[in-house]
């Protein structure tokens, strides 16, 4: 058998020497070069000598790294170029196994699938079968049952299936004798609740009347009872009035003695006003002095209209 057109030659491959080796040399010139790297300190611009050296060492530094990184690379380079060899090698074996794998697997498997599908057939006869006696099949895996266990199950449900079909046949007569006896029982209360309606407003009409009897009685003697009131009441405010009018009249008496007695410090009050109001205001020369005069006048006009009231309290005429 054929397996590929192209051998590959694995072992002619050539092999990659153990990475120490490889940078054995870069990491043997670091060291010499790292005691110098970390004991130079500068620490005077004087120091001429030690910044050159610094230099020149970190030069060397830096053409190591980059050596070292040329050489990871072309590393690198070699090893992915032999592992893509490797790669093709091997996708060129598996590209010719792994479709025969997969035939040689679906002929293994032949007695299998049919019977998967032979179950599935079954399974979907089955439940059919339960369906269409309205019987649930969940939890059984009814292809699994041998012929007797799904004879067996299929009687059960069958049974089940009738016995439930009789049950719901006998709930609907009870259900219907039901429903008229209680549409019996309905009719009844509602002729008997217009009975009692019917007996309710004629007792309701006689309790009115009676009400109505009593109330037109009971105003009668109300209005009896207003008129003797009125007439109590009509006394009474007469002997009030009668009261009140001496009341009134000894009162104005004293005031009219109490006003005579007082009209000469009336008089003295009004004067004194007057003379408050002829009193001229001065002449500001401030701002802020004109600007309260308006409220002087004012404050002054009101006092002597308060004094003026006070006289008219006092009794006696305004010369």
């Amino acid at each position: 058998m054929n397996l590929a057109t192209e051998v590959i030659d694995v072992a002619a491959l050539p092999s990659a020497q153990p990475v120490e080796a490889v940078f054995a040399g870069y990491r043997a010139e670091l060291e010499k070069l790292q005691t110098t790297a970390t004991t130079i300190t500068v620490t005077d611009e004087a120091d001429v000598r030690g910044m050159k050296l610094a230099r020149e060492t970190r030069l060397a530094l830096r053409q190591i790294r980059i050596d070292a990184e040329k050489r990871r690379k072309d590393l690198k380079e070699d090893y992915l170029r032999r592992g893509q060899k490797i790669d093709a090698a091997y996708r060129e074996i598996a590209g010719i196994i792994e479709p025969l794998e997969a035939r040689l697997r679906e002929q293994e498997e032949f007695a299998a699938r049919l019977a998967v599908q032979r179950s599935e057939a079954l399974r979907s006869e089955r439940l059919a079968a339960l369906g269409a006696i309205q019987f649930p099949a969940t939890g059984i895996d009814v292809a699994a049952l041998s012929d007797e266990q799904w004879q067996s199950l299929l009687v059960e449900a069958t049974a089940a299936r009738k016995a439930r079909v009789e049950a719901a046949r006998k709930a609907d007569e009870e259900r219907i004798v039901r429903e008229k006896a209680e549409a019996e029982e309905r009719e009844r209360v509602g002729l008997e609740n217009e009975r009692l309606r019917a007996e309710t407003a004629r007792l309701e009409a006689e309790r009115n009347a009676a009400a109505a009897e009593k109330a037109k009685i009971e105003a009668a003697a109300a209005a009896e009872r207003a008129k003797a009131a009125a007439e109590v009441g009509r006394l009474r405010a007469e002997k009030e009035a009668a009261e009140t009018a001496e009341r009134l009249k000894q009162e104005a008496a004293a005031k009219a003695a109490a006003k005579a007695a007082a009209a000469p410090d009336a008089e003295k009050l009004r004067a004194f006003a007057a003379a408050l109001l002829a009193v001229p205001m001065p002449e500001f020369s401030t701002p802020a002095a004109k600007a309260a005069a308006p409220r002087i006048t004012d404050v002054i006009t009101k006092l002597t209209r308060r004094i003026e009231a006070t006289a008219e309290t006092l009794g006696g005429n305004q010369s």
